[in-house]
């Protein structure tokens, strides 16, 4: 999976997911301009035979003044996984 550009409300403008799609990371933009990351993991409950989409806590650290450094950021720890 790539990275997919997300438009559900006006704060969340990006999304980098992992290679195997289970991890992602949104980015949003805060009131103040900055950046921040939101990071996600999707679990399988097989009891209920669905998925689940889970904030993964505590967000990776750091606000980001431009959003192609916040990209960047997101893209690394994405590349760990």
């Amino acid at each position: 999976m790539g990275n997919v550009l997300v438009k559900r409300n006006m704060n969340e403008i990006e999304r980098v997911s992992s290679e195997s799609g289970n991890q992602f990371i949104d980015i949003v933009q805060a009131d103040d301009g900055s950046y921040m990351l939101h990071q996600f993991v999707r679990k399988f409950d097989p009891e209920e035979e669905q998925y689940y989409v889970i904030r993964i806590s505590p967000d990776p650290a750091g606000k980001f003044g431009d959003l192609t450094v916040a990209f960047s950021e997101a893209k690394k720890i994405m590349a760990l996984i």
